[in-house]
C-alpha cells in the first residue's frame, strides 16, 4: 500500500484487520471536517473585503474556495514534499525576525 494514507494503513491494518479500515474512513472525515471552519472563515472575509461581494450568497464562496484549493492541490500532490520544504523554510526565515526581536527585547 503505498499514497498519502499508506502510514497510517500500515501502522493499523496489520494489528487490527477490518476494524483498520473503519479507522481510516473515520480518519479521513476528520480531515474534511476540519477544513470546514477554514473555508467557512475565508467565505465570511470574502464578503467583508467589498459591498458586491456581501451580494452573494456565503455557500458560493465557500463553493468556490474550496474547488480553488481543491485545483491547486491536484496537481501539487505529486510534489508535496518540494512544496513542503519550500513552505518550511520560508515559514523559518518569517519566524526568526520575531525571535530576533523577542530576544532583542528579553
Amino acid at each position: 500500500m503505498g499514497g498519502t494514507g499508506a502510514v497510517p494503513a500500515n501502522l493499523l491494518i496489520p494489528p487490527l484487520g477490518r476494524f483498520a479500515s473503519l479507522c481510516l474512513v473515520i480518519l479521513a472525515g476528520t480531515i474534511i471536517t476540519n477544513n470546514s471552519p477554514v473555508i467557512y472563515s475565508v467565505s465570511f472575509s470574502l464578503q467583508l473585503l467589498t459591498r458586491h461581494a456581501q451580494r452573494i450568497p456565503r455557500f458560493v464562496w465557500t463553493l468556490l474556495t474550496t474547488v480553488a484549493y481543491t485545483a491547486i492541490a491536484i496537481p501539487a500532490y505529486g510534489h508535496f514534499a518540494a512544496w513542503l520544504g519550500n513552505f518550511l523554510v520560508i515559514f523559518g526565515y518569517w519566524v526568526a525576525i520575531y525571535q530576533a526581536i523577542a530576544l532583542g527585547e528579553h
